[in-house]
């Protein structure tokens, strides 16, 4: 099936090629037939050409959008399914918001997995259990190696190995990393480069690595950081500072430090040269004009060995050169581009990375707040629509606090800015009575000094934030110790986990705390099984419990109930939302969750003598088993 997509309409192309793909499996399920299908979704070119004499005779299609949908389809991790790959995930519209399983297929990139019973519907974020993280930390080194001025020649020095990197292919390099004892699943985690872009800053002489005579690798950089000063209307000194950047690959930075112009000086080239070059390319200011308005007053040179966080396991040697260069003349026209003599704030493009500069006062600390809402102001966010709080809670996420990792951060994608956060979701079950149950979350009643807030959930499995290099096996002793006060003896002798049942998906919403916030989760789903009665958890009858958090901002009781596990998961073909399994939602009244089954008829009794009880006239005629009643 090809879709060229309708004119102004809300569904785009893929929203229409997906939904026909749902509607046949679902098709082929229901089908008499033992029918086995499989849909495979790509966006990509499509060709044709006609073999026959006539017009429009034995036309023939061809091109990647059609083979690379046959390979998706022919490799589709269940039959009935719709299996999607990233390209043409990123051009839905109306249905960016399905439920999808995340899976790795023999194209070698991420693809999706979509059942045929997944259905759109209007959500929200109502409780966000949810985290990934940025690194709490970041240096002026890491930034300027990816963004820095490079020089397309120069000789390279003995021992380096440039030439070698630009004949490998990247499998050759993880492989010769590897024998290296370098740990290449660290790239493309966090702050840290991706393995193809190291690869590619040793190709284009950003860097350079030596082997040493004991094995160990070393990358040696050489940087020239330049304070650039200017006076504003007052005679106030102000720095440039970088405050907020967005990677090419989508990601997004909000320093929180005070970050300077920093230069990345290639192998055989002056650093005065490096430095003109960067000024005219990134700032636009010509040769000629830097000479005449740009002024060197002092500075320092140094050597510094450090395992830098974009290059995970490798110890690098950074040669660094500190210059002053205070302008003369802020007045001039020509200084427009950098935001002067306003001392405005202006944007600048190099190597797809964007970045926001500022002039910061002098001695006047840099605030994380302001650079974050600079970076949500830039793509059309308003904190003034969030809820009281909300803002310090997204910059806690972003940054970290008091030496807590950062819990979520902010990408770039189709220039739209998101918000990516990771959780895990359990799924406990025991055997109460013979009957297959699963735990789920019943009630949340929080106290604080502002008073109490109770919700009631239906549903809800158990679910927990997770860090940003964390897998799911080291967060789930978590989720377990924290939401049912399981300690690693109780979990090694009560719980067995299904490694098997691990699977991740993938959803997109809108959080209700920060509005205009696209949020992408990504959710870890496994299953546990108690494997004994433990009382704590309301075993062996399968009794409601509960289980009480205190913290600093008060108290959290959690009540717990145990379901058939039929009722909670339902009859194939209805769909349950992944994130929101049972949302919580604020109510006064609610059925007593116990009463599942309906009540029985009501007894009518005939012959009622005035003066007699009933227990009297169902007993007539009857004899107590006294042995069997005891």
């Amino acid at each position: 099936v090809r879709s060229i997509g309708s004119s102004g309409g809300v569904a785009s192309d893929a929203d229409a090629v997906l939904r026909i793909g749902q509607l046949l499996c679902r098709w082929a399920y229901e089908s008499k037939c033992d029918m086995q299908l499989s849909v495979g979704v790509h966006a990509g070119e499509v060709e044709s050409v006609e073999l026959g004499a006539a017009p429009g005779d034995n036309l023939v299609y061809y091109g990647s959008g059609i083979s690379i949908a046959r390979q998706l389809a022919q490799s589709a991790p269940k039959v009935n399914s719709v299996h999607i790959s990233a390209a043409a995930k990123a051009r839905l519209s109306l249905f960016e918001g399905l439920q999808f399983t995340v899976c790795v297929g023999p194209l070698g990139s991420q693809t999706y997995h979509l059942d045929p019973w997944v259905v759109a519907q209007a959500r929200g974020v109502e409780n966000d259990e949810a985290l990934s993280s940025f690194d709490d930390y970041g240096a002026s080194f890491t930034r300027a190696v990816s963004e820095g001025f490079c020089a397309s020649s120069g000789t390279h020095q003995p021992g380096s190995l440039h030439d070698k990197f630009r004949d490998m292919s990247l499998e050759d390099f993880r492989d010769w990393l590897e024998r290296r004892k370098v740990d290449t699943s660290k790239f493309g985690i966090g702050h840290a480069k991706t393995l193809d872009g190291f690869r590619k800053e040793l190709v284009e002489s950003r860097a350079y690595l030596r082997e040493l005579e004991d094995g160990r690798l070393e990358r040696r950089l050489e940087l020239v950081r330049i304070t650039l000063q200017a006076k504003d209307d007052v005679g106030t000194d102000r720095v440039l500072q970088l405050a907020a950047e967005v990677l090419d690959d989508g990601r997004t930075r909000t320093r929180s430090r005070n970050l300077k112009i920093a230069i990345v000086v290639a192998e055989g080239v002056h650093w005065k040269g490096a430095v003109k070059e960067y000024l005219e390319s990134v700032f636009r200011l010509p040769e000629a004009f830097q000479a005449e308005l740009l002024s060197s007053d002092g500075g320092w040179f140094q050597e510094e060995r450090m395992v830098s966080p974009s290059v995970p396991g490798i110890e690098t040697v950074y040669t660094t050169r500190e210059l002053r260069m205070p302008i003369t003349d802020t007045a001039r026209s020509e200084l427009g581009c950098i935001g002067l003599p306003s001392m405005s704030s202006f944007v600048t493009q190099r190597s797809g990375v964007r970045q926001t500069w500022r002039w910061q006062v002098v001695g006047e600390p840099s605030h994380e707040a302001d650079s974050l809402q600079q970076l949500l102001g830039d793509y059309g966010i308003s904190i003034s629509e969030f809820e009281p709080g909300a803002f310090d809670e997204l910059l806690e996420e972003v940054m970290g606090q008091d030496g807590v990792q950062a819990s979520s951060k902010l990408m770039v994608r189709d220039r739209e800015l998101r918000r990516y956060v990771q959780i895990i979701k359990v799924w406990l079950h025991a055997d109460v009575l013979g009957v297959p149950h699963v735990v789920v979350q019943h009630g949340k009643s929080r106290s604080t000094s502002q008073g109490v807030k109770t919700e009631i959930a239906t549903d809800k499995p158990l679910t927990l934030k997770m860090g940003l290099a964390q897998g799911w096996q080291d967060a789930l002793p978590v989720i377990l110790l924290r939401r049912l006060g399981l300690d690693d003896a109780l979990q090694q002798q009560y719980i067995d986990t299904s490694q098997c049942s691990h699977h991740m998906l993938e959803e997109v919403a809108y959080s209700k705390s920060y509005p205009g916030l696209k949020t992408v989760y990504h959710i870890h789903e496994v299953t546990c099984r108690v494997s004994d009665g433990i009382a704590q958890l309301g075993l062996p009858h399968g009794l409601d419990f509960t289980f009480i958090q205190r913290d600093v901002l008060g108290t959290t009781v959690l009540t717990y109930t145990w379901k058939a596990t039929d009722e909670v998961f339902g009859k194939k073909g209805e769909f349950k939302k992944s994130l929101l399994d049972g949302p919580l939602v604020a109510t006064a009244d609610c059925e007593d969750p116990k009463r599942r089954l309906p009540a029985p008829p009501t007894m009518l009794l005939d012959d009622v003598v005035p003066g007699e009880s009933v227990l009297e006239r169902l007993m007539k005629g009857r004899h107590t088993d006294v042995e069997r009643a005891r």
